[in-house]
Parts: C-alpha cells; structure tokens; sequence
C-alpha cells in the first residue's frame, strides 16, 4: 500500500534566461529555473508543442522575454509523500 501513497516523479529543468520588457533599457539579463514533470513534458509532445515555445509563452505572458531556454542535467526522480502533503495542506 506505501507505494500508491508515494509515487515517483521525473522532473527536467530548464535554464531560462530572460528580460523583463518593461524596465527601461538598458535591460538586466535575469536567470531562473523553470522545472516540467514526465507527465507535462509527455502532453506537450502529444499536442505538437516544443518545450521550449511552452516555456517562452509562459514567460511573454507574465511581460519578459525568454532570450535563452537551455536543458539541465540530469533529470532527477523525487518520491512524493502524499499522506506529508495531505497533512501540509491544512
């Protein structure tokens, strides 16, 4: 039964370098980690969209602009204690 209750997730990050096109120039480069489960990368290849137009659109709705999407390594798995985060949740 203590499997059901902490699953295993693949997770992938990805460098974003980006701008806020707001700020008057010159511009300041900022850098984030922008991180995809299995499941998110798996739907978005079944719809026909790249990860890197995902993360780009994310970032042009919030106002920056993603100058620079690069893959980190490796992946990494994590276990989930979904009865832990039952109880966070409160």
């Amino acid at each position: 039964m203590g499997r059901y209750m902490t699953p295993r997730i693949t997770l992938t990050g990805y460098t974003v370098q980006y701008v806020d096109m707001r700020a008057p120039k010159p511009r300041e480069i900022y850098t984030d980690l922008y991180v995809l489960d299995a499941a998110t990368i798996e739907a978005l290849g079944r719809t026909g969209q790249t990860i890197p137009d995902f993360i780009r659109h994310r970032y042009e709705v919030a106002g920056y602009n993603a100058t620079s999407i690069d893959k980190t390594s490796p992946r990494r798995v994590v276990s989930l204690d979904l009865r832990e985060l039952w109880r966070l949740a409160e």
